[in-house]
């Protein structure tokens, strides 16, 4: 592995642990305050949110921001169980988490995915962090050449991407999702020793032991260029 990437592996390590602790400690607070109001609604609890990630303005972000959502639920199961759509990063530094309508049911005392909602909020925003860093990489790069700078990252967006396949292949994505594998099998259990065993025998995987995973497995073949990208990367994560 190059010295670089050494030392961006090692960086987001670092960001992601902290990461970890302060989306748990901002959710639970979060959650005290939510449940000792009666009836709240969508916008309650958005503001609440909004106001106890401001506690943790980091190094990497600026700001996280529940937004509604203008265009409907999402179309995976797991984000329409806790009421989440889609996680956005920008290179201002800021990290929007687009919700649907009903995410005051989440704050319930009796809601069973709890969980699940705290773990993909997290993991949401250790992705949108990686390319947050990416930002901060390519504008460093072109620094004094700001129109050079706005061209590359409009490249990199989604815009003219026509499929899910393409969209998974793009090397921004390859290095943020194989984060997210990562951080899928570690809470379900999984060392680091473990995860390499999963590369290097390329277990077919259980989507209940890493949903990124298995959908990296299920787009591309063993062989594909885009599936050995991935892999590199996520062994690059538990190396």
């Amino acid at each position: 592995m190059e010295y670089k990437t050494i030392l961006f592996t090692r960086l987001l390590e670092k960001v992601i642990k902290t990461n970890v602790i302060f989306v748990e400690s901002a959710l639970e607070n979060a959650k005290k305050k939510i449940q000792k109001v009666s009836d709240p609604d969508d916008d309650f609890v958005a503001k609440v949110l909004d106001s106890e990630f401001k506690r943790y303005k980091g190094e990497q972000f600026d700001e996280i921001r529940f937004s509604p959502s203008k265009s409907g639920p999402s179309n995976t199961e797991r984000h329409k169980a806790v009421y989440i759509i889609q996680g956005i990063g920008s290179n201002n530094g800021i990290i929007r988490i687009i919700y649907a309508s009903g995410l005051h049911k989440v704050f319930a005392k009796d809601f069973k995915y709890w969980k699940v909602f705290k773990d993909l909020v997290s993991e949401i925003i250790s992705h949108e962090i990686v390319h947050i860093i990416q930002f901060d990489k390519i504008m460093n790069k072109y620094k004094d050449n700001p129109k050079k700078y706005v061209k590359v990252i409009q490249s990199l967006g989604q815009e003219g991407i026509e499929t899910h396949k393409e969209y998974l292949s793009q090397k921004m994505e390859i290095m943020a999702f194989a984060r997210n594998a990562v951080e899928e099998f570690r809470s379900h259990g999984f060392s680091n020793e473990d995860i390499v065993k999963y590369i290097k025998n390329f277990s077919k995987a259980d989507i209940d032991d890493s949903f990124v995973f298995y959908v990296y497995q299920h787009f591309f073949d063993k062989n594909d260029k885009i599936l050995k990208k991935f892999l590199k990367n996520v062994y690059s994560y538990v190396k």
